[in-house]
């Protein structure tokens, strides 16, 4: 990104912190770009956490779902922690990109097979779509690296 922040105006978002007392938004300039790390206090989670960095973030709103902590064992999911996060977006009718390969995937998928499609993208679009989003939109990877 550092490349086109020669000739572009670059906002890189990070992932919210929750070490806050109350929300805030720390800005930091690096290589030409501005990354902005949104702060909420621990116990700010679902609608409250959407709304708060909605305000810190003036309308941006960078929401995936944490894989690791969703399925904790082969095809089971735990979506508790997520649907808050996903019904505060619906309603308040935000379009969310949602991050399938945020923060790696399950140590028995192959990134190289049919199977990590189906299992690692699959559950999510099911849900989505049990949870009326017809036409999601998806980034399959968030950071690059070397098999992007």
């Amino acid at each position: 990104m550092a490349r086109f922040a020669r000739d572009w105006q670059v906002l890189f978002f990070e992932d919210p912190m929750a070490d806050a007392a109350e929300p805030w938004l720390e800005i930091r300039h690096e290589e030409g770009m501005q990354v902005l790390v949104p702060h909420l206090p621990p116990d700010c989670r679902g609608p409250a956490a959407s709304a708060a960095l909605r305000r810190l973030l003036d309308g941006h709103l960078a929401v995936q779902p944490p894989q690791r902590l969703i399925e904790r064992s082969p095809d089971q999911y735990d979506w508790s922690g997520f649907l808050p996060m996903l019904r505060a977006a619906q309603e308040r009718g935000q379009q969310v990109i949602w991050d399938i390969c945020h923060y790696g995937w399950p140590d028995d998928l192959d990134l190289w097979r049919p199977a990590f499609v189906e299992r690692f993208a699959g559950a999510l679009a099911r849900l989505l779509r049990n949870e009326g989003i017809d036409a999601p939109f998806y980034s399959p990877v968030n950071e690059i690296s070397y098999w992007a």
